[in-house]
């Protein structure tokens, strides 16, 4: 359900609070009734305060099924209806043309795969007693939806394809990196550093956030400094609220643009206050290759130049 909220909210483009319906509560019921489903009570989309046309919601619900590539076979056609407020009349709202290019972002769905390695570790055992696989799976779809949404890539045909993300709890030394579709997290690292065991699920939501937009994100066929890469998974990371606040890096703080991790994505934040999207333009930019003149074409100035002003700003701390 909460995959689900996060895609009706992308596909009506309310990516903020002030957008959206302020629903506390959405419950489900299974029960005997005549017909299939229905709703009571509020519901996420908008309805003109229950004046709009029925078979104008009905159809925007449709509208949403369609986008989401869960239509039946058996489904409307193109053209069929006596009127356009008959419901199921989502075929009316979006062109023909885009039909496709809904459809097939099922087919193109990432499988998420969750593997605890090191179970008998002590590391092991508290990502069983304290996070688990189950739950594991259960964030990365709106984790790979959030990270989607930051870099506006609505259209499958803007994205990374990845069939199959795995995440592999291990032992090795450091924290956590990624290789290919492949993630790993080390057992010992959460054992030492989650602390208290009641933060578990936060840190390691945190850590999944950052490695997960390593793999989604574009890197210039991997031209891009390391440390850019770094802090563009970081930037993403500090627009989902998962970062230790008190601790994390203040604007204005390193000593080069691309020194990686909170600097780079508090130097990115700066970019976008010049430049609003600065950073979704740039991952753009980097699909197929990289060139530290993007900066020149998107703010008109060398990345030396927008550090150095960067760093005046903010009193050129160390």
């Amino acid at each position: 359900m909460n995959t689900s909220t996060t895609f009706i909210w992308r596909t009506f483009r309310q990516n903020s609070a002030a957008d959206r319906k302020n629903l506390q509560k959405v419950s489900l019921f299974i029960e005997y009734m005549d017909g299939v489903a229905y709703a009571t009570g509020n519901q996420i989309h908008w309805n003109g305060n229950g004046q709009a046309p029925a078979g104008l919601t009905e159809g925007i619900a449709d509208y949403v099924r369609l986008k989401a590539g869960y239509a039946p076979s058996h489904w409307v056609k193109p053209g069929q209806g006596d009127r356009w407020d008959q419901g199921s009349l989502c075929i009316f709202l979006i062109p023909v043309s885009l039909l496709l290019s809904c459809l097939v972002q099922h087919i193109h769905a990432t499988q998420y795969v969750v593997t605890n390695t090191v179970p008998n570790t002590p590391g092991g055992q508290l990502f069983d007693t304290e996070i688990g696989v189950d739950f594991t799976l259960s964030i990365m779809p709106a984790i790979n939806n959030f990270i989607y949404r930051v870099f506006e890539e609505s259209c499958p045909e803007d994205r990374r394809d990845v069939p199959v993300l795995n995440v592999y709890i291990s032992e090795f030394p450091g924290y956590a990196y990624k290789t290919g579709d492949n993630i790993n997290i080390s057992a010992s690292a959460m054992y030492n550093m989650y602390q208290p065991r009641s933060v578990s699920k936060w840190m390691f939501i945190s850590v999944l956030i950052h490695e997960m937009t390593h793999v989604f994100q574009w890197h210039g066929n991997f031209g891009a400094p390391g440390g850019l890469t770094e802090g563009t998974a970081d930037y993403v990371k500090v627009k989902s609220g998962y970062y230790r606040q008190a601790y994390y890096t203040k604007p204005g703080a390193g000593q080069k643009w691309d020194e990686g991790y909170g600097v780079t994505a508090r130097f990115l934040e700066y970019c976008d206050s010049l430049l609003p999207g600065f950073t979704v333009k740039l991952n753009k930019k980097m699909r197929y290759q990289y060139n530290n003149a993007y900066r020149v074409e998107l703010l008109g100035k060398p990345v030396e130049e927008l550090w150095g002003e960067y760093k005046a700003k903010y009193g050129n701390q160390p």
